[in-house]
């Protein structure tokens, strides 16, 4: 299988700034797969614990009940960290700007480091 990586410095998410998961476009038997890394898991054996903003603060991922607003806001207190509210910001603006209609509560995620603090896990599913 032969892979090559998906590094465009000039990709729309890249010029937005955002944070995301290592990823490459795979080929095998003349097929073309995209694959990514897990952000949760950042060695064999090793799993980072993650929680999406909807578990976080018990939102519906099938009705509408948690604005960008409260994405900020809730980033900002489970976080407690500028350079992640600043992430969930570009992200707001890319998927406003985007025309991304799939953004929900599952979209987003918070993962735990060994310090036991919480961060804004890497954009996914864009």
């Amino acid at each position: 299988m032969a892979i090559r990586a998906r590094t465009d410095p000039s990709g729309p998410q890249a010029c937005a700034g955002l944070l995301r998961c290592r990823r490459a476009l795979a080929s095998r038997q003349g097929r073309r797969h995209f694959a990514t890394r897990r952000f949760d898991r950042p060695a064999p054996g090793r799993r980072l614990h993650m929680v999406s903003l909807g578990g976080a603060v018990e939102a519906s991922p099938h009705m509408p009940s948690l604005d960008y607003d409260g994405f900020l806001k809730a980033t900002l207190a489970i976080t407690r960290d500028v350079r992640d509210l600043e992430q969930a910001f570009r992200r707001m603006l890319f998927n406003i700007l985007a025309h991304n209609r799939d953004d929900h509560v599952r979209q987003h995620a918070f993962l735990i480091d060994a310090k036991g603090e919480w961060h804004l896990a890497p954009a996914f599913d864009l």
